[in-house]
């Protein structure tokens, strides 16, 4: 029983350090996109084009940054617990 809620805790500071790392990647790639665009190093102000752009760009980024989390959180889980269950069972 104390195995299992411990690791049970440990499987949520997995995910919750996943998080972060996820969002901090994120608050990264924009940081360079706004940095490349020049935004407080030589203007600024971004165009509106370029906003619209950049704000398409991180949204398709971060949901297919999103689609592949969960992909590996779901689905490779899934297999390895699978292949381990039928190598345990024979």
């Amino acid at each position: 029983m104390v195995n299992m809620v411990y690791f049970n805790m440990c499987s949520l500071w997995a995910v919750s350090g996943r998080v972060f790392e996820v969002v901090s990647i994120l608050i990264f790639v924009l940081m360079l996109l706004l940095m490349g665009k020049g935004f407080t190093i030589t203007r600024g102000r971004i165009s509106t084009s370029g906003s619209i752009k950049i704000a398409v760009f991180m949204t398709l980024y971060a949901l297919t940054y999103a689609i592949l989390f969960f992909y590996q959180a779901v689905v490779i889980t899934f297999l390895h617990i699978r292949s381990s269950s039928q190598i345990v069972l024979g």
